[in-house]
Formats: structure tokens, C-alpha cells, sequence
């Protein structure tokens, strides 16, 4: 009598593997960038800044230089 053929992985199973591949790849590059928090709006200033982003990416070459990290 013949083998019968292993079945497939399920749609399923194949969509929770590449999601996890997906996970641990962002997880990485977000590790590598760096991007810091920074609020242009501190508690100190007299001056209230609304049209900023509120983040920044560190100064590690080969990056953006754009930014409001001190």
C-alpha cells in the first residue's frame, strides 16, 4: 500500500509563522534605529511648540540628521 503524502500546513499555521518572522524582523530594525523620545514642550518653557515630531533618531551615522534630540 502506498505512503500517503504528509498534508500541508494549514493556512493558519503558515500565516502565525511569517507573522512571527515579520515580528522578530521589525523587532530588530527597531532595536537598530534608536529612535529616542523627545518632548519640545517641557514643563519649564514659556513657549509652546505644536507642529513637531515628538521623537528622534540618534546620531550613529549612516542615519537621518534630522530631529530635536539635544
Amino acid at each position: 500500500m502506498p505512503q500517503k503524502k504528509p498534508l500541508p500546513p494549514t493556512y493558519r499555521k503558515r500565516l502565525l509563522e511569517e507573522l512571527d518572522t515579520i515580528e522578530r524582523d521589525y523587532l530588530a530594525v527597531l532595536e537598530a534605529s534608536e529612535i529616542q523620545y523627545v518632548n519640545p514642550n517641557r514643563s519649564s518653557d514659556s513657549v509652546f511648540i505644536v507642529t513637531t515630531a515628538n521623537f528622534s533618531f540618534a546620531a550613529t551615522g549612516g542615519g537621518a540628521e534630522w530631529g530635536c534630540a539635544p
